[in-house]
């Protein structure tokens, strides 16, 4: 039920207090003066009042004296005033900030619409100024984020040791890097507003100005190498990406560049040439050495083939494409393998993949440390998961011989984010088939209204008690006759950790008895917003 609006009513005649305050009093909370001091104080105590009807004609300190000292006082200044008289006075009243005037006598419809049309305007003030408070709000969070992020993309191109700078439409330098002010030995304000032909004379522009002007009518992406020369006056070889920027400053696009000395790399080339011709030419001329030297000649060749292809590459190679090629070598889609071929592409494979884990895990510790992690929450039946997770790690049961067991109730269910508990049950799955060499491996749950655990049991090496808390430390591996057999980062369960406290909500601990196994605890709530405490009910095995 909405709460009544609180009216002041102030005249100092007590027929027109009684007449207002029975016309009024069955829609509004009133509270009256009968002098203007009574309602400057009035007006600062609770209830505060949200209108004031004031008579103008009063003695000692008349309507206008009051509604001046009401505008003086920051607290009472935004309190709408409709002034009641019945002098004709309508203008000045409303030039010194009244809201409204109404003359005596006065019609009881025209004065509760007035009273309710101003409040209806106050209410909707009111509204406004916090929208504007909240807009504002935003936008200098807004603005915050935009500085924080500008001071980074700002750091990053600055200690970039690539050379990086932009020039708009007409050629024109607009800002660059400390690597281009280095390399040309120039500061901003040499190069700033000018062109390369100011800059660097007409035979070394023509090579960027062309380039310049071809990118911006093609308006994609150009790649370009070229000598040009440094400011220490050695030539310097360059491999430059062109592409086209917009601003909001500028409405045609400018250019952004992005340099990388290739000088070395290009010495290097040309070195290897040339010494693969002297090489050649020994050949011819040695006929004694012919077989050594020709074989020599095709090691050198293959190395220097893997080194340019390394080179231009830039021994960046994504990890994807490795582990797709191989696995297409593999499935025969190139010809048959024999069994070595096949046996050096799984260590490939095994070793690709190995590594894209830990990838992977890295920058899940990193978005989860940076809070930027996406999380995505839906219903999970664990009996269906327990299960998908079985179906995904069955060979491997199998290979190691060890049986795998669940108690899960048929209701047990989590609102939670299904990827990331998937993740943390395959690193508790996978870590129990690690050490485990026989016997089994057994998922318990157990719950009850706000929480549910899962128990992951296996009858593994097991874990002295003064490892446990190690064993969820980062690059930690307890040492066992087991861990130099088994491939690890030493990420998995940190990882889990994080996920587990971070992401799901939860708690991580374990149990564990050296030769009769290990026991990992995930207590975690049922809905992913319940983030308290445990229930004592459910209790630690």
């Amino acid at each position: 039920m909405t709460t009544p609006s609180v009216l002041l009513i102030v005249d100092d005649e007590p027929v027109n207090l009684h007449v207002m305050s029975k016309i009024l009093s069955d829609q509004y909370r009133l509270r009256v003066a009968n002098s203007g001091a009574d309602a400057l104080a009035i007006v600062v105590s609770e209830p505060k009042p949200e209108l004031i009807l004031l008579d103008v004609k009063m003695p000692d300190m008349d309507g206008y004296q009051v509604l001046e000292k009401l505008k003086q006082n920051a607290l009472t200044e935004d309190i709408p005033v409709i002034f009641v008289t019945v002098s004709d006075e309508e203008e000045i009243a409303l030039e010194i900030g009244a809201v409204d005037y109404i003359r005596k006598p006065f019609n009881p419809g025209i004065l509760k619409a007035r009273v309710n049309n101003q409040l209806l305007i106050k209410r909707a003030k009111d509204c406004l100024n916090l929208e504007n408070i909240q807009l504002h709000s935003a936008i200098d969070q807004q603005n915050v984020q935009l500085g924080h992020q500008m001071a980074l993309i700002n750091a990053l191109i600055n200690h970039c040791s690539d050379i990086i700078y932009f020039k708009d439409h007409e050629g024109r330098y607009l800002g660059a890097n400390q690597a281009f002010n280095h390399f040309f030995e120039k500061k901003e304000s040499d190069y700033l507003g000018k062109t390369d032909n100011e800059l660097f004379g007409d035979k070394q522009a023509a090579l960027t100005t062309q380039a310049d002007q071809h990118l911006l009518s093609e308006t994609h992406i150009q790649r370009s190498q070229h000598w040009i020369n440094g400011a220490d006056g050695h030539k310097r070889f360059m491999d430059t990406v062109n592409m086209p920027f917009f601003s909001s400053s500028q409405n045609k696009p400018g250019i952004l560049s992005v340099s990388r000395d290739m000088t070395t790399q290009q010495m290097i080339q040309q070195e290897l040439k040339e010494y693969s011709e002297k090489l050649g030419q020994r050949v011819v001329e040695r006929t004694r050495e012919l077989k050594e030297a020709n074989a020599h000649l095709k090691e050198l060749d293959q190395l220097k083939s893997a080194f340019i292809a390394t080179a231009s590459h830039e021994l960046k190679t994504p990890l994807n494409t490795i582990i797709g090629f191989t696995s297409m070598i593999l499935e025969g889609i190139c010809g048959e393998l024999n069994d070595e071929q096949k046996d050096f592409l799984n260590r490939v494979l095994t070793s690709s993949e190995h590594l894209n884990d830990i990838v992977s895990d890295m920058l899940d510790l990193s978005k989860i440390e940076a809070g930027k992690l996406p999380v995505e929450i839906s219903n999970v039946k664990l009996n269906e998961l327990v299960v998908e997770l079985f179906k995904e790690l069955e060979l491997q049961f199998k290979a190691k011989k060890i049986h795998f067991k669940q108690r899960i109730p048929e209701d047990a269910s989590l609102q939670i984010e299904r990827k990331r508990l998937k993740q943390c049950l395959i690193n508790l799955f996978t870590n129990a088939l690690k050490y485990s060499e026989q016997g089994s491996i057994e998922v318990v749950a157990t719950q009850n209204d706000q929480r549910l655990i899962i128990a992951v049991s296996d009858q593994g090496i097991g874990i002295k008690e003064s490892d446990w808390e190690s064993v969820f430390s980062p690059f930690s591996r307890v040492q066992n006759k087991l861990s130099d057999q088994e491939q690890g980062s030493g990420l998995g369960l940190y990882l889990t950790k994080k996920l587990v406290e971070n992401v799901l909500g939860g708690q991580i601990y374990l149990t564990s008895q050296l030769n009769k196994g290990s026991t990992f605890y995930l207590n975690l709530p049922k809905h992913i917003h319940t983030i308290e405490k445990h229930d004592e009910d459910i209790s630690r095995r």
